[in-house]
């Protein structure tokens, strides 16, 4: 999912306009005619701005200029019956810039306002934004820095001289520096709310989120409904990665804002990343309820549903995210994540078709590259497959994921060596990947280098230890080593991961089995992953098994011989037939299925086995 924009950048000296909340919805239209119109009203959005006749730029103060001083003013403005204004104070910005704010607030002009016939005055807010060159060296930072410690020097109980001297250190980058005299100013002026925000950006460059959060907490028990503050609190917690409370704080802004489709996108965000995703669904409706045309929230919308496997859902809102003119910017990533999702509902020709039109979108963008190749991958198109991930290498050469999909091809195709190879390419670049950790000891078990297997595999559950399918090539790993207690471990702590995880319910109810214990439990799991997936030959193999060792033979029978009905039924399938066959005492069935499976087998352990219950003239 892609993460929401940025705060938007400081931007040069010019107007902006917003304006306190309007009257309540219906009220005007409510009042009876013998009510007379009220004197003043609060306009909101651009209404007013769009009523100006002269609008004055502010002259940037000399002092404050010096001084490297930038940043917003907000200025509440009373207008009378005839467009003047008659009053006009700052309601926040730097002390040295508001004199400079104000003055040109008042000198603006407006249409008069009517209401009922009758002029009315009106009340809102303009803000400018003061912002300057960054044309300074650094002899003229370090002349600011020794300006500003002289004048605390000569005034240390002057909270603007504090201020000023940590607005020298932020502006040359020592930001460090900078913390000290924006906690002095405030312990001078506990209500500075300038200082808060310089305080709060400083430990932003620092990348100090958690105190970053608690200077703005603090702020706020002074500004309870600053927008400005609670959206920065908002970002330093979700930079923080405390999804929840980001979320708690958004939930406010939108009660400030209910009208504002942005807000709600980012409180989709903040849920969705908290992994709430009912609501993050219900945020993100809303937003495009508020703006139809809004791509973003329905791009966020698809990967909402999408996570909670709601994928019909996710599909229509992903095509809706697409289908918006002009095109949304996003379109490859909501095509690559679009082809993830039909992967997911097995439909593997829309899932390349979806793949392809996100690379007709963005031809250099390696990700839809990768969702091209696991689609072909899905059906078993290999050469197409492996084409598809070099296609995404030569893009982005460094992508370890791209490289370890190279090597399930290999290892799909039976090439063990450049599989593991390509597995070991993987982790040279991206030492922490589970997956490739993982698979590089599918491939060492399968080169029957067990010790080396088990290394890999212990390495994927260090680096992805919540993740159930390390657990499984583990415990996959140490069944094979004979090491069945170690494994069913492993198996249960995949389990406990994810209870419906069908490879993990055959894993362990199969290894129950090979231990001859727990077998109405291993019935059970054996049994869930066959009605998860009903075709899959190891599923049923292991159903089988389980059958065989409770002695339930024509139940066993029946699993096994499906499962041989896979074009390549496996060494290990063939033998349990064979096994199955001779406890029925039908010896020529018996060896008949065991010679097949030593035709299938490179297992030197599996081979002396299988000859040993044939006998000895198996060995001519």
């Amino acid at each position: 999912m892609t993460p929401f924009p940025s705060a938007a950048k400081v931007l040069p000296l010019f107007v902006l306009f917003s304006f306190f909340a309007a009257l309540p919805a219906g009220a005007v239209g409510a009042q009876q005619e013998t009510e007379p119109a009220p004197k003043i009203i609060r306009k909101a959005g651009g209404v007013l701005a769009g009523a100006a006749t002269k609008r004055v730029e502010p002259v940037y103060p000399p002092l404050a200029k010096a001084a490297r001083i930038s940043g917003a003013v907000v200025v509440e403005i009373t207008i009378d019956e005839a467009g003047k204004v008659i009053a006009a104070h700052a309601v926040t910005g730097h002390a040295l810039l508001k004199d400079a704010a104000v003055a040109a607030a008042g000198a603006w002009e407006f249409h008069p306002t009517l209401l009922q016939g009758t002029p009315v005055k009106v009340v809102g807010t303009i803000t400018f934004n003061f912002q300057l060159p960054d044309d300074k060296s650094s002899d003229d930072d370090a002349a600011d820095i020794d300006k500003a410690k002289e004048a605390v020097q000569l005034n240390p109980a002057s909270y603007e001289a504090q201020f000023a001297l940590g607005e020298a250190y932020a502006e040359s980058g020592q930001y460090g520096q900078a913390i000290e005299p924006y906690k002095q100013a405030l312990r001078l002026k506990q209500d500075y709310k300038e200082a808060y925000i310089s305080l709060g950006s400083a430990l932003d460059k620092l990348r100090n989120y958690d105190d970053e959060a608690q200077v703005y907490q603090e702020a706020l028990g002074f500004f309870p409904n600053s927008e400005d503050i609670l959206k920065k609190l908002n970002g330093a917690l979700g930079n923080a990665q405390h999804w929840d409370q980001a979320a708690e704080v958004q939930k406010q802004i939108v009660q400030l804002e209910p009208q504002d489709a942005a807000a709600y996108l980012s409180l989709g965000w903040d849920l969705f990343k908290a992994t709430h995703y009912n609501e993050a669904i219900d945020a993100l409706q809303q937003a495009a309820n508020l703006k139809p045309d809004y791509a973003l929230a329905y791009h966020n919308l698809g990967a909402s549903y999408k996570a909670m496997g709601q994928y019909a859902n996710a599909v229509a809102a992903y095509q809706q995210a697409v289908q918006i003119k002009p095109p949304y910017y996003q379109s490859e990533k909501v095509y690559t994540e679009l082809s993830g999702t039909y992967r997911q509902m097995k439909q593997y020709d829309q899932a390349i078709e979806a793949a392809k039109k996100a690379i007709e979108f963005k031809s250099d963008y390696w990700a839809a590259y990768c969702a091209l190749g696991l689609a072909y991958y899905s059906t078993q198109r290999f050469d197409e497959a492996l084409a598809a991930y070099n296609g995404a290498l030569s893009r982005n050469p460094s992508d370890a994921c791209a490289m370890n999909n190279v090597g399930l091809v290999y290892l799909a195709q039976g090439n063990l060596e450049e599989a593991e190879k390509a597995f070991r390419d993987a982790i040279a670049a991206k030492s922490d990947l589970a997956l490739a950790h993982g698979n590089l000891g599918r491939v060492l078990s399968l080169e029957r280098k067990f010790e080396e297997a088990e290394v890999e595999a212990r390495q994927a559950v260090t680096y992805a230890p919540n993740t159930a399918q390390p657990h499984n090539m583990l415990g996959s790993v140490l069944q094979s080593q004979n090491k069945l207690a170690e494994a069913e471990a492993q198996f249960r702590q995949a389990l406990k991961i994810d209870p419906s995880n069908v490879e993990t319910l055959n894993f362990l109810g199969y290894n129950l089995a090979e231990q001859n214990k727990n077998l109405d439990e291993a019935l059970q799991l054996t049994g869930q992953a066959v009605d998860a997936q009903p075709n899959n030959p190891h599923f049923l193999d292991s159903l089988g098994w389980v059958h065989f060792k409770m002695g339930k033979l024509d139940d066993a029978q029946s699993e096994i011989l499906k499962a041989t009905q896979s074009p390549t039924p496996s060494a290990v399938i063939l033998e349990h037939l064979g096994d199955v066959y001779n406890a029925r005492g039908t010896k020529d069935l018996a060896v008949q299925a065991w010679q097949k499976a030593l035709s299938s087998t490179k297992d030197p352990a599996q081979t002396n086995r299988i000859r040993t219950k044939m006998g000895s003239d198996s060995k001519k």
